[in-house]
């Protein structure tokens, strides 16, 4: 009996004992033995479902890790082959080998930023971080008081664009400019 047909008898046993004046009739007590009989077996049921549910997810998971094991692994493997290729066109002084429909390229990576001394790195590169209560930010916006900044942050993005809009030429103290390649295949 499904979760329906359950709440639909008890829906005739809540009318009957309402017609009985809440005296449990003989009808009464044997419709109430079948609902609890049935409700039993309708709960082991859905029991049995969310048992079945919980090993089906058990076996996902597994076949997941799996997977996903199996995802490192490869892309461990491009990522050592790319090295080589890599290696083996700075090593013979190429830009591009192409062969029947491969093309191996080396490009330039996005420009990334190494910090050096974060005390020599201009302020206009650096981002305050203050840890503050919500109840002592409501004090601060409301009287506006600027505290103390705990901790700086260099803002690694903002030196990057400035680098490019200096046309690659310009030079932050207490950072580094990093501009490698990588192996691009098609």
């Amino acid at each position: 009996m499904n979760l329906f047909k359950l709440t639909a008898a008890q829906s005739r046993i809540d009318d009957m004992l309402e017609d009985s004046v809440g005296v449990i009739t003989p009808d009464i007590a044997k419709a109430m033995g079948e609902l609890d009989k049935n409700q039993k077996a309708a709960m082991a049921q859905i029991a049995t479902i969310a048992l079945e549910a919980k090993e089906k997810f058990k076996a996902i998971k597994a076949i997941a890790r799996f997977y996903a094991d199996k995802a490192k692994a490869y892309e461990a493997a491009e990522k050592s082959i790319k090295n080589h290729l890599l290696k083996y066109l700075e090593d013979t002084d190429q830009r591009k080998i192409e062969y029947e429909n491969i093309k191996i390229r080396r490009q330039a990576s996005p420009p990334s930023v190494l910090v050096t001394d974060t005390e020599a790195v201009p302020d206009k590169f650096k981002r305050a971080t203050i840890t503050v209560s919500v109840a002592d930010l409501e004090t601060i916006k409301a009287f506006g008081i600027i505290p103390e900044t705990e901790s700086y942050e260099v803002n690694k993005s903002a030196i990057i664009q400035a680098w490019k809009d200096s046309k690659k030429k310009l030079e932050t103290s207490g950072t580094e400019m990093l501009q490698k390649e990588h192996v691009r295949i098609s």
